[in-house]
């Protein structure tokens, strides 16, 4: 009985080995991987790349606790108000955006409260203190009118 050639996927090159072998080598099986889900891995990696410029924009310009700056310097230095890694929502309303540890609140008037997240969970335990119910979000991405 004769056998028919099978060839990889990737490089077209004759397979020899198993009967169900797809690939030539490591390699090849790799690239083909990358290949089919690179449109994936770019929007994922744009989107980290976002994130990343978003939390050294914060933590470039909070200087210390409660630093406001206005919204046309986030803006001017870069900052997307789209890309966030957490929402989480206060007890008074205010809605306090979180790019990995740096925070930022929308104080109104055009400006905002820079902090980092470890600031902001020590003025929450005052609150949870205060009152035993928390109102956690989830990491998501908002809407640019959201913050």
């Amino acid at each position: 009985m004769e056998e028919l050639k099978r060839y990889c996927k990737a490089c077209d090159e004759e397979i020899r080995g198993r009967r169900d072998k797809q690939f030539c080598s490591d390699y090849c099986r790799a690239a083909h991987y990358n290949h089919r889900h690179a449109d994936i891995t770019q929007m994922m990696r744009s989107i980290h790349c976002t994130l990343r410029r978003n939390r050294t924009i914060l933590l470039q310009l909070s200087r210390g606790i409660n630093q406001k700056v206005h919204r046309l310097t986030l803006l001017r230095k870069g900052l997307h108000f789209g890309f966030v890694t957490q929402v989480v929502s206060t007890h008074e309303g205010h809605t306090l955006c979180f790019c990995y540890d740096q925070g930022y609140k929308d104080l109104g008037n055009g400006y905002y409260e820079l902090f980092q997240k470890s600031e902001y969970e020590m003025m929450r335990s005052v609150e949870a203190d205060q009152d035993k119910s928390s109102d956690w979000g989830s990491g998501r991405f908002i809407s640019e009118e959201a913050c």
